[in-house]
């Protein structure tokens, strides 16, 4: 077991560090160990001998869980998996939910009461699989607690969590405005992206993703805010948990950016 790294995990889940971040440094010690980003199934070979050489001999297949418990412990590993877990949404914030999720719940609970009444009417269990969701999410404000900085810090860590990226981009998150109506306050901000290079320090072009953060004056306070964002040019709108941003979704904004500049005379 990494003693220094299990006792540092403990102690950000003891002071209650946001578990998003917690999650990204335990990704990145395992990434790390493995010699490659995304493995979930790590085979030992003369390419990444260095976790096959702390753990048992012969083992041949190694999984990330077993990764997690040599670098943690038990007890630690544990520990985390009980901080992961997500909290309940509030039953004053189920009927507020947008209406592919609510039919999601509503769906799941005529599902698990028909388990229940083939089990105890019929005698015969039911079992069925729920396709698991892969794309990452945060833990998003709840509305009492939420302030432009605040939406800016979170905007920051759902790009650093979730955002699959190779290339060195280097952006920033700007607040434009704030938008009031009847039942809401929106909060716009713009994240621009660009990647320098020792050729073009100042980069050619850059390509903005624009965030929307609803602030309802109608939903209990303790419900999260609602956020949406959209990529420059592009006319769909994007939920948090439900789209994986990558390089060629930047990229090919970049390249049209140049194509488009090559064109130009002055």
């Amino acid at each position: 077991m990494d003693t220094f790294f299990a006792k540092s995990v403990e102690s950000l889940i003891d002071e209650q560090t946001d578990m998003e971040y917690i999650n990204g440094l335990v990704r990145k010690m395992v990434s790390r160990a493995v010699g490659e980003k995304s493995s979930e199934k790590l085979v030992g070979s003369p390419n990444k001998p260095v976790v096959s050489s702390h753990l048992e001999q012969g083992a041949e297949d190694l999984t990330a869980s077993d990764i997690l418990k040599y670098l943690l412990g038990p007890e630690t590993l544990t520990k985390l998996e009980e901080a992961q877990r997500e909290p309940e949404i509030p039953a004053s914030c189920i009927c507020f939910l947008n209406i592919v999720e609510y039919a999601k719940r509503f769906v799941d609970n005529i599902l698990e009461r028909a388990k229940e009444v083939c089990l105890l009417k019929y005698g015969v269990p039911v079992k069925y699989r729920k396709k698991p969701v892969e794309v990452q999410n945060i833990r998003w404000p709840s509305i009492e607690d939420f302030t432009i900085e605040l939406g800016i810090k979170k905007i920051d860590e759902y790009i650093q969590m979730t955002f699959e990226v190779e290339e060195n981009w280097l952006y920033k998150i700007n607040f434009i405005a704030a938008q009031s109506d009847l039942s809401s306050d929106v909060y716009l901000y713009e994240a621009v992206f660009c990647i320098p290079t020792p050729c073009y320090p100042i980069a050619q072009t850059t390509v903005s993703i624009y965030f929307s953060c609803d602030v309802s004056r109608v939903k209990p306070g303790e419900c999260p805010i609602d956020v949406t964002y959209s990529i420059e040019s592009l006319r769909e709108t994007l939920f948090p948990g439900k789209t994986i941003v990558n390089d060629d979704m930047l990229l090919r904004l970049v390249y049209s950016k140049l194509s488009l500049f090559k064109s130009l005379y002055f």
